[in-house]
């Protein structure tokens, strides 16, 4: 009875008391993982896909990790600093995703970059790179780049991107690890 008093005013303020936003407006991310170079994809509302630009308006971003000073750099800057400092500089880290001691990418990663340090760690089976005190395995690395990855798409999106893995598995040369 009072709703017909208040009439469709009435009704509209009454949806507006007990509207709550939702999720509707989140932006999505891709991230292609080269070894090389990654690439990430962003989808928002409004916006088609669209590849994120970095600091630099460059769609593809090395995939380098680099320590100075005790201070991490990431992209552009770690792969500048890579020639510098080739010793705490670490790039082309997917082809060391599960590998043992014995396998071929690990001694050609040890040709191909004789002036990085790391070893094999037979505890936890993968490879461990020493920074200082510190002792970084390859996912741990991983993880710092595709979290700066992260921190690159929302700056480039105005807005957060939350981080959710779908089931998903891993396949490399045909194996199923």
């Amino acid at each position: 009875m009072k709703l017909l008093i208040f009439g469709p005013c009435g009704l509209l303020a009454a949806l507006c008391c007990f509207y709550q936003p939702t999720d509707a407006a989140l932006a999505a991310m891709s991230i292609d993982l080269g070894s090389q170079f990654i690439k990430i994809g962003l989808v928002k509302p409004g916006v088609p896909m669209d590849i994120v630009l970095n600091k630099e308006s460059r769609r593809k971003t090395p995939n380098v990790i680099s320590f100075k000073n005790d201070e991490r750099f990431f992209a552009e800057a770690a792969a500048a600093m890579s020639s510098s400092h080739p010793q705490s500089s670490y790039n082309f880290l997917l082809s060391l995703i599960a590998r043992k001691e014995g396998d071929d990418a690990f001694t050609a990663y040890k040709k191909t970059f004789p002036f990085t340090a790391f070893e094999f760690d037979e505890v936890k089976k993968t490879v461990i790179f020493p920074y200082k005190e510190e002792k970084y395995n390859v996912e741990t690395l991983l993880a710092m780049i595709l979290w700066n990855a992260k921190k690159v798409t929302e700056a480039y999106a105005d807005q957060t991107v939350k981080v959710r893995f779908q089931n998903f598995e891993f396949f490399r040369n045909g194996r199923e690890r």
